[in-house]
């Protein structure tokens, strides 16, 4: 018997992106080879000003939902991974929840893993 599982997931990125070679106008000191070879990054994308988490994960849920004919009231439980919550409490999660249209018997709660999540 299984009593959870992990479906298919989704991603949205924010349409601005910087490359390298623009962060080097901002930082001429820093070496932008250096910071490819250790990282791997050569470009990154930049929420806007007005944007922030619960912006960018309510767009990837939407687009898992329509993508993968998911009907939100069928989630059991809602993680989510930030380093930029959207405030210190209420759980981004949870606000995440109510813009979702989630039950509220639906389990929400955000995680912190840095660079690894």
């Amino acid at each position: 018997m299984r009593y959870a599982a992990i479906g298919p997931i989704a991603v949205h990125y924010p349409e601005n992106v910087e490359t390298n070679a623009e962060l080097a106008r901002d930082f001429p000191r820093w070496d932008m080879e250096l910071i490819f070879s250790k990282t791997g990054i050569e470009r990154r994308h930049i929420a806007r000003v007005d944007e922030c988490a619960s912006d960018l994960g309510v767009a990837a849920c939407r687009k898992l939902f329509e993508n993968y004919d998911i009907d939100p009231q069928s989630i059991d439980f809602l993680l989510f991974c930030t380093q930029t919550p959207d405030y210190p409490l209420p759980t981004t999660a949870c606000l995440m929840q109510t813009r979702l249209g989630l039950r509220t018997s639906c389990g929400a709660m955000d995680f912190n893993l840095g660079c690894s999540g």
